[in-house]
């Protein structure tokens, strides 16, 4: 048997008609109404148990309250702008509960096949399923937004399944609540500081190993085995310690043998079943699984960090802002991202972009900061972000070219900006 719950306004004119609906499944024996605002009505479907709030506890406080008073371990949450089958919708969780931990639907009407995801769809949080036994309440601080990405993210990192489901029309409303808060001149501040809160609360969940993970993608063709060594050889210079290294090989390599992998720093050594070829994106996800650090960084086999790189970034991640940006009722000291400049060794600007010179390499530098962070201002191992931010945006998700180019400047245009340290810390050659 399922229970459902419902924040609601009672702003959608059909809503009671939706209570009907549900009210005759057979496999629902309990409706949660938690009334958020003045209720309406005086008579509801016998399946309705009416919470009515004092004030707006907001959406995701109200899911919580359901979940904890729900007698069913089986528990579907909606919006209540939500229309769809229901009935067809649950028969179908039915099916798929065992195997995963959340069931949405799918808005893509291209997809005919039951879909496993690792990143959040668009819209699942109007409409999905979710066991007790796989709710982690969702901070108490988080208000309106950042609950179906909570929920998400939480499963996602117990291991557990999520899945879409194909072929449900529905009205096509969206968190028709939500809305005004998304208008920057009435909710801008709110949701800077609801997604800094989220992303605060996604990192305290870790347990985290290290403070830094690097991770290192090569292939054995593009890098020789003594640029491997003296890259891993290098790092034992680092005047602070609290790092691993994460070392990812694309494919099968004949030279392993030759690689020196024992060093007063743990190392871990993957070599892939199949080659990827995307210039080094795909290895770099599969770190992003494996890292245990608070924050991650990644070197390709041409780049150098000086020995106290780390030691500059941990003291630019514990030392307090000094000048905080100020967005209203919202103060910005996020240190999600921190960005260091390097040299471009044999590499100088023309005045439009950079030129590289491979003969110039010991002769010509050119200073890359990293700002303004966009294609050809910003280079790969520059930007250290966040574990938790990265399994936000599910991984490195892009595999162009210019991958780090396209992703860096989202990532720090949606924190409103980055930390950077002041001196140069690293080279790429």
């Amino acid at each position: 048997m399922f229970s459902v719950i419902i924040p609601t306004l009672w702003k959608p004119s059909f809503f009671f008609d939706t209570l009907k609906k549900l009210n005759s499944i057979e496999i629902i024996d309990e409706i949660i109404i938690i009334s958020n605002a003045p209720n309406p009505h005086t008579v509801f479907p016998a399946k309705v148990k009416l919470l009515q709030m004092s004030e707006n506890t907001g959406v995701n406080p109200a899911w919580n309250l359901g979940k904890n008073i729900a007698r069913n371990e089986d528990l579907l949450i909606l919006n209540d702008d939500i229309t769809l089958d229901f009935d067809r919708f649950l028969s179908e969780v039915e099916k798929y509960k065992g195997s995963y931990s959340m069931i949405s639907i799918n808005h893509n009407e291209t997809d005919t096949v039951v879909q496993n995801i690792t990143t959040r769809s668009q819209g699942f949080g109007c409409c999905f399923y979710i066991n007790k036994n796989n709710y982690v309440d969702i901070p108490t601080d988080l208000i309106i937004f950042f609950g179906d990405d909570w929920l998400f993210f939480s499963c996602l990192e117990r291991g557990l399944k999520i899945a879409l489901l194909p072929g449900f029309q529905t009205n096509g409303l969206l968190s028709l609540s939500s809305k005004p808060f998304e208008d920057p001149k009435v909710g801008g501040a709110f949701i800077l500081t609801e997604l800094y809160k989220y992303m605060n609360s996604m990192d305290d969940y870790y347990t985290h190993k290290y403070k830094f993970s690097i991770i290192i993608p090569y292939y054995y063709e593009s890098a020789s085995v003594d640029t491997v060594n003296n890259l891993l050889k290098s790092l034992k210079q680092q005047s602070f310690k609290d790092f691993e290294v994460i070392l990812i090989h694309d494919g099968i390599n004949p030279h392993k043998h030759q690689l020196v992998l024992d060093y007063p720093y743990d190392i871990t050594y993957i070599c892939t079943d199949d080659r990827y070829d995307d210039w080094g994106h795909s290895l770099r996800d599969i770190g992003i699984k494996k890292a245990k650090g608070q924050y991650l960084m990644f070197l390709n086999c041409d780049n150098m960090i000086y020995s106290n790189c780390l030691e500059e970034l941990e003291d630019k991640i514990t030392t307090p802002s000094k000048i905080l940006p100020d967005y209203g009722d919202f103060k910005w000291d996020s240190k999600d991202i921190i960005i260091y400049p390097i040299l471009l060794k044999g590499q100088t600007p023309n005045g439009i972009t950079v030129l590289r010179d491979e003969t110039l390499v010991d002769e010509v530098d050119c200073i890359l900061t990293g700002y303004p962070v966009k294609v050809d201002c910003i280079d790969c191992m520059q930007l250290v972000m966040k574990r938790a931010r990265w399994d936000y945006y599910g991984g490195w998700y892009d595999k162009a070219f210019a991958a780090d180019g396209n992703m860096y400047p989202r990532f720090v245009q949606e924190n409103f900006g980055a930390v950077y340290t002041r001196d140069i810390l690293g080279e790429h050659r």
